[in-house]
């Protein structure tokens, strides 16, 4: 656990920031829903989009308190903190091979599988307070403002998103035993993040190739679908536990073998 807490310490002041951003997104979002979906105006809006278009939007979404909350804000938190979990993750060993402190990391009296382990766990850490502090904003912002959301599903939907970003996290740790730098490891990494994202948008809202969003990973995630049917939590829990677990496993044996850059 000390190597956790140290690796948490490292990371406290941007998930400072990130904690800030997203509760204030949430708090924004939850905000405005009561003057956004007030009335029918909501509703008649989304029924004059295209058929397609209405089950990306939500529009079998019986309150659309929850509807408006989903495609506004829920749709955007696992690409936001995904972003924020594989930076983390692309640090674990990249940070010291860049700072040059890779000799002092190895020196420790810790074995090599757990300073991946236990690194790995201050980034899992760090995903759980992202996601409790968007959650527990909607609820405070909603139950303020007066209006009725479905929070059990608003957790469910953010479970999801977690899993994938553990996921996402894991693959930028793999990531790292495979490029030569810290900062590419970086970019590769937010290109593992941000272009999956922009790729399942598009067909999403084009209702093409539906299962090709399985493979970009955010289907598990779709924010409309798990308000519809939240059964669907237990595929993205167990796709996203297995990736981690599989990255995991290999980023493990790559650094005890001391195979840094293949």
């Amino acid at each position: 656990m000390i190597v956790t807490r140290h690796y948490l310490r490292l990371q406290r002041l941007s998930l400072t920031i990130w904690a800030f951003v997203l509760a204030f997104l949430a708090a924004v979002t939850a905000g405005s829903a009561g003057a956004i979906t007030q009335g029918n105006a909501f509703q008649e809006l989304i029924g004059t989009l295209p058929i397609a278009l209405q089950r990306v939007v939500g529009a079998h979404i019986a309150n659309p308190v929850d509807a408006y909350i989903a495609i506004k804000f829920l749709s955007i938190v696992p690409p936001l903190c995904g972003t924020a979990g594989v930076l983390a993750a692309a640090g674990i060993v990249q940070r010291d091979r860049n700072k040059r402190t890779m000799d002092f990391l190895l020196s420790l009296p810790v074995a090599r599988r757990r300073v991946v382990r236990d690194r790995f766990t201050a980034v899992i850490i760090g995903l759980v307070l992202l996601y409790a502090a968007v959650w527990l904003t909607l609820v405070l912002v909603l139950g303020v403002s007066g209006l009725k959301g479905s929070y059990g599903r608003y957790a469910i939907i953010l479970l999801a998103g977690f899993a994938l970003n553990v996921a996402h996290a894991g693959l930028a740790l793999t990531l790292s035993f495979r490029l030569p730098t810290y900062d590419r490891t970086v970019r590769y990494s937010l290109g593992l993040v941000l272009i999956p994202f922009g790729l399942e948008v598009a067909l999403k809202s084009a209702g093409a190739v539906p299962g090709l969003r399985y493979l970009l990973l955010y289907r598990l995630a779709d924010p409309v679908e798990l308000m519809m049917d939240p059964r669907g939590i237990w595929q993205s829990v167990l796709i996203g536990a297995a990736i981690t677990f599989l990255a995991i496993r290999w980023s493990q044996e790559k650094f005890v073998g001391g195979d840094m850059e293949a």
